[in-house]
């Protein structure tokens, strides 16, 4: 995952574990009631009804403290508290006659609107922020899998699928790096010997396996120092490293022979074929990556018409 997918998720992440804020929640209940029983007091004393609206002014902010820190639970609990110091104003008034309780009634009216209103426009809010979660988190998993695509898509093209080695196209274009940069190489070509005889007799299941282990024992003799790739359906190819004297070449090419001298096993049976061989160098042989190639790919075909199972160095025909 990528650093924007990571942080997406833990903004989501967040999102979801987002948990109301209980403690102030009590506090804050027990605050209004407490002030909720002071009020009705001082209001059965004259000379301390002036303090009833600064009691009603903290009831307000309360109130807004209930719906901002615990939203849908605080606005709840704020509507049904505020209700009661209403309905006991309302109650006082009626019952009592304590007309100085009639700010207290407006001002709790006033103050489940300014709930409502706080409530609705922070719903929206956090509605309207899920939204931009949702589509953020839809956008970076698109990315991501449009990025995946990418990737198999290049792997595609640059890559054997059965064998995971490197293709034709990434071979020539490492052939044709070394060229450019005017580096004396070699190219091996190995051509299976009768290889549809594997598939006709073992099915084509055996055959994929014989080219998978053949492929494995080339990648293993090449290291890294050479480059080897799979050129086509029964065909592999090597581009040997600089200055490679021609003792070398032949030595690199006798371990070559030694792939396809020992069988393979599979599902218990022993199944092996031959390989042609051909080498074409640059720049003796060709001036192109493509042309060296092709020199390799004549010098193998001059080795199979030869009988097969042979090496031949490409020589122009007279």
């Amino acid at each position: 995952m990528t650093k924007s997918q990571t942080d997406g998720t833990e903004v989501i992440m967040e999102k979801k574990s987002d948990k109301k804020n209980i403690p102030v929640l009590v506090v804050c209940i027990i605050l209004f009631m407490v002030l909720f029983v002071a009020q009705r007091k001082i209001s059965a004393v004259p000379k301390l009804t002036g303090f009833n609206g600064i009691i009603a002014q903290l009831h307000v902010m309360i109130s807004v403290i209930f719906v901002l820190a615990n939203k849908k639970l605080g606005f709840i609990v704020g509507i049904v508290l505020n209700a009661v110091n209403l309905v006991s104003g309302i109650m006082a008034v009626v019952m009592g006659g304590q007309k100085n309780a009639l700010p207290s009634i407006a001002i709790s009216v006033c103050t489940i609107i300014i709930m409502a209103i706080i409530y609705n426009y922070t719903s929206k809010n956090e509605k309207m922020h899920d939204e931009l979660m949702e589509k953020y988190e839809q956008e970076i998993e698109t990315r991501r899998v449009l990025q995946e695509k990418d990737e198999v898509l290049s792997y595609l093209a640059y890559y054997d699928r059965l064998t995971q080695m490197p293709n034709r196209h990434l071979f020539m274009e490492n052939l044709e790096k070394d060229i450019e940069s005017n580096k004396q190489c070699a190219v091996v070509c190995a051509n299976l010997d009768d290889f549809r005889r594997v598939n006709d007799s073992f099915g084509m299941a055996a055959g994929d396996e014989l080219i998978k282990a053949y492929a494995e024992r080339i990648e293993n003799i090449a290291g890294e120092e050479n480059f080897a790739a799979r050129i086509s359906g029964d065909g592999f190819a090597v581009i040997l490293g600089t200055e490679k004297s021609s003792q070398d070449i032949i030595d690199f090419v006798g371990r070559i022979q030694g792939v396809f001298s020992e069988p393979v096993n599979i599902n218990g049976k022993n199944i092996g074929v031959s390989s042609s061989i051909g080498i074409a160098m640059f720049p003796r042989d060709a001036g192109s990556a493509e042309d060296v190639l092709r020199c390799s790919e004549k010098a193998m075909y001059m080795s199979k018409n030869n009988g097969k199972n042979k090496v031949c160095f490409y020589s122009p025909v007279v």
